[in-house]
């Protein structure tokens, strides 16, 4: 349950406290100019396609795993009750002895058994297949009254993955989000953050969600 609750704030509590704590700092023009710009679009067009691939992988492999139980179920009932044909108890005893019932019945499964088709018709758990990489950050005070100090952020996911999701929290200072995205090779993620503030320099932590 405690690590069911860690991943959940990684992934989502705490990226949706920040984004909400973002949101009431921004003026109505700078809220629009960010969420219509081209990176945000295209990242949430990609979070949304992978989450409705997920859901339908998910849903395809609960079908499959349901379906399948009771055909084999089903197909072993079958089997044995044409096998059994009418004849008593010591009949089959002595017929299992020349050819074990379970032997014959494994060779029906080609040699699974019913633990093994439903492992097989299950879909494949989540854990592993996302990961979070962290980082952090700091920048200095903005140079002037109306001039932002800005840094540009990229954060690297391992080989073979892609970069979903990513965020940041920051400290002291306010530091804005300009934009980001994932590259355009889609292995790590982008951010531009801004710092207004001609007293107090901004830092802190950073994040990317990655799949694969």
């Amino acid at each position: 349950m405690g690590t069911t609750l860690l991943w959940l704030s990684l992934i989502v509590l705490i990226p949706l406290a920040a984004l909400f704590l973002k949101t009431t700092e921004l003026s109505l023009d700078r809220f629009v100019r960010i969420v219509t710009s081209q990176r945000v679009v295209h990242a949430l067009e990609l979070s949304f396609g992978l989450s409705l691939l997920a859901l339908f992988i998910s849903l395809s492999g609960t079908a499959v795993a349901a379906g399948v139980v009771p055909l084999a179920q089903h197909a072993l009932v079958a089997d044995n009750a044409k096998k059994l044909q009418g004849r008593t108890p010591a009949q089959v005893v002595a017929a299992a002895s020349a050819h074990s019932q379970l032997a014959d019945d494994a060779n029906l499964l080609q040699g699974k058994s019913i633990n093994d088709i439903v492992s097989t018709a299950q879909t494949k758990s989540v854990t592993g297949f996302f990961s979070v990489k962290q980082g952090t950050f700091s920048m200095g005070t903005a140079p002037g009254q109306g001039t932002a100090r800005t840094l540009e952020l990229t954060i690297l996911c391992d080989s073979g993955q892609k970069a979903v999701s990513g965020g940041f929290q920051f400290s002291q200072a306010p530091a804005y989000l300009d934009e980001m995205g994932p590259t355009a090779d889609g292995t790590a993620w982008h951010m531009l953050l801004e710092n207004d503030s001609t007293s107090n320099g901004a830092f802190g932590n950073t994040y990317v969600i990655c799949v694969g």
